[in-house]
């Protein structure tokens, strides 16, 4: 499988999200209808990989939605794929149109994973300017 996702990502320690498939409402009564949480092996600006249970009505092209620190943002499934845990599968997951608050989620997630591993988040250098 190649790396085709841009950017930096980084592995939190012990990070989740609401897993939403179609048919799950967060608050739902009904266990059936309750979202599950999949655990973040590693996640970017663009995407992440997580493992969740596996789930008949989630396939590769799958629109869903996941929730992180309680901001909702819709993704695409890239790819699935086994793991060593029966019955749970390895996804990657692509963010469509994530909100500001979404994307401020995920720089969250950097500053906390940066300040565990002892590096400082920078802002991006300021792009050079030619004037010809």
């Amino acid at each position: 499988m190649t790396e085709r996702r841009m950017g930096e990502r980084v592995s939190p320690t012990d990070l989740t999200v609401l897993w939403c498939p179609p048919g799950t409402k967060v608050g739902a009564r009904r266990a059936s209808k309750q979202p599950l949480v999949a655990r973040v092996l590693d996640i970017s600006q663009t995407g992440a990989q997580v493992v969740a249970q596996a789930d008949d009505r989630i396939k590769r092209g799958s629109h869903l939605v996941v929730i992180l620190a309680e901001v909702p943002c819709d993704i695409r499934v890239r790819w699935q794929r086994p793991t060593n845990v029966e019955e749970v599968l390895a996804y990657g997951i692509e963010f469509l149109r994530p909100s500001p608050e979404f994307a401020q989620a995920i720089v969250d997630v950097f500053r906390e994973c940066y300040r565990r591993d002892g590096l400082e988040l920078r802002p991006p250098p300021i792009a050079r300017q030619h004037g010809w």
